[in-house]
């Protein structure tokens, strides 16, 4: 990101990772594939069984500090979109959020269904949210309409045996 970013005058980078509360903790890290790097031991546990992550490994750790969505927005402002792709630290991030964001949207694991389940619960509670989705690495929505956070959670019940992950999307509903 230093590379791509480090010089642009409207991008701020922070080095810390994001969580229910400002603290430290321990990012598992996979030397090979950074991009899977992550918080939560439990979803690297079960990740190692998914098909997808079977070449994967997590072969290093590192100490990091841990900032809240609540914090950053206090110092740099409302963001209009946030994307959390944090690889089953999800729910975590959105716990150190109080406030609804205007629109958001957040990784799941088919194979995580509960984990999913929580984080639609934790932004249904922020506010008045509609939802949609999109399969795998795609980001063109599923619905055709936007729906409620437990029409979304039915729809992942029924979601074809082919889609092993996706991203969830939250907008604040619009006023008739």
């Amino acid at each position: 990101l230093r590379l791509i970013y480090g010089r642009a005058n409207n991008v701020v980078l922070e080095r810390c990772a994001l969580g229910a509360e400002i603290g430290a903790g321990e990012m598992l890290v996979s030397r090979a594939n950074p991009t899977l790097s992550s918080l939560s031991s439990e979803w690297v546990e079960k990740a190692e069984g998914v098909k997808g992550f079977r070449h994967v490994s997590w072969d290093d750790h590192q100490h990091v500090s841990i900032e809240t969505l609540d914090a950053l927005i206090a110092r740099y402002g409302m963001p209009q979109f946030c994307k959390i792709d944090v690889e089953g630290y999800e729910c975590d991030v959105l716990r150190g959020l109080a406030h609804p964001i205007p629109a958001l949207s957040f990784e799941f694991l088919a194979a995580q269904r509960e984990l999913t389940a929580n984080c639609l619960e934790h932004v249904a509670c922020l506010g008045d949210y509609a939802f949609n989705m999109s399969y795998g690495e795609d980001s063109v929505l599923v619905l055709p309409e936007w729906r409620s956070a437990s029409e979304i959670l039915s729809h992942l019940e029924k979601m074809p045996a082919h889609v092993s992950s996706g991203d969830i999307y939250a907008r604040v509903a619009q006023s008739a």
